[in-house]
């Protein structure tokens, strides 16, 4: 059938008015998962078609990282290292303005377009690939390395 719009988070019930105003259906149009533990976040992501991280003020990106690796494409606001870790055009779409329509066009597209979003699925499974944290960690270690040769000299 339709899209079906999934939420998560403790933020829901500001959103429910909103929802009735467009006349959805909270359990049919729209579903509120709570905040599912990490343990069933796998399956949140698998079970998507786009993620859509709405946040203006973030950190690294570690859930938005996460659905990438599920094979996610993701939409998100220029915002912090958000840019860093969704390769624009090409693993989802990084919006540059911050108004909630742009961001709304966007999402639309996306689900809309389904050869975009299996293009930018299979990069993003790719890409997320980079940001292994063995690799991460190692290079870290050859960095320290060096400043303490550099420290000892």
């Amino acid at each position: 059938s339709g899209t079906v719009l999934v939420f998560s988070g403790p933020d829901f019930q500001n959103l429910v008015p909103i929802i009735k105003t467009r006349g959805l259906k909270i359990g049919e149009d729209v579903i509120y998962n709570g905040c599912p533990k990490r343990k069933d976040m796998p399956n949140f992501y698998c079970s998507i078609d786009v993620y859509v991280c709405s946040s203006i003020s973030e950190g690294f990106g570690s859930a938005v990282l996460e659905a990438e690796a599920c094979g996610k494409p993701v939409v998100c606001f220029d915002v912090a290292a958000l840019p860093e870790v969704v390769k624009d055009g090409k693993t989802g779409i990084v919006v540059k303005k911050m108004t909630k329509e742009d961001f709304a066009e966007v999402i639309v597209e996306l689900l809309t377009d389904e050869k975009k979003r299996e293009k930018y699925s299979k990069a993003a499974a790719e890409w997320s690939k980079f940001f292994d944290y063995k690799k991460t960690a190692k290079a870290y270690a050859l960095i320290y390395e060096k400043l303490i040769e550099e420290f000892e000299r």
